[in-house]
């Protein structure tokens, strides 16, 4: 009769040899990532104020979406704007805060949207905020009977209240022409 064998004979027989103890010193020298060079990294030739906009100015239209009118007319004034900077003629800064990009109501989006509001988002801001040397002004995009929700009409009081000029305009002709009326666009291109 054989004899039978303990638990610990048997794991002794199958568990695998342990590894040999070894010292755990300082790691060696990491390989270095090799970074680019300081002319690896700008761009050919020198930077000028020109390239510089179109880069900025570089938008590819959207596709496959459906397209409110209100997000068609904003599309078509930022595109005036975008040609009117590239030749010289808005003599301003100015972009659109996207806060469109809140309404959307999955999980991933409402985290976003609260990571936004605690970096300084501000609900109801206008959808175009213009700079210049001596002032700022905002326009809001409205079409239709579509007409500002409460936080927009909080912001214009705002606005108000700080001497910044806030605007409506329901087409891209009438807000060329609210510009014209601050002085940052006018139809003579600025020569360096």
């Amino acid at each position: 009769m054989t004899e039978r064998m303990s638990l610990e004979d048997y794991k002794k027989i199958t568990a695998p040899e342990p590894a040999p103890k070894r010292e755990i010193g300082p790691p060696k020298k990491a390989r270095k990532r090799r970074l680019p060079s300081k002319s690896q990294a700008k761009p050919k030739g020198p930077v000028t104020f020109q390239a510089a906009i179109l880069r900025l100015m570089a938008c590819l239209p959207p596709r496959g979406m459906k397209i409110k009118p209100e997000e068609r007319l904003a599309i078509d004034f930022a595109t005036t704007l975008r040609a009117f900077t590239i030749e010289g003629k808005l003599r301003c800064v100015w972009t659109h805060p996207a806060n469109e990009i809140a309404g959307h109501q999955g999980r991933l989006a409402q985290m976003r949207y609260a990571l936004a509001k605690a970096m300084g988002l501000i609900p109801g801001t206008a959808d175009y905020l213009f700079l210049w040397k001596d002032g700022s002004g905002v326009l809001e995009a409205k079409v239709g009977k579509n007409g500002q929700q409460p936080n927009q009409i909080d912001y214009e009081a705002w606005c108000m209240e700080m001497g910044v000029p806030y605007r409506i305009f329901t087409t891209v002709d009438e807000g060329l022409a609210i510009l014209r009326e601050w002085g940052v666009l006018t139809d003579k291109q600025k020569t360096s």
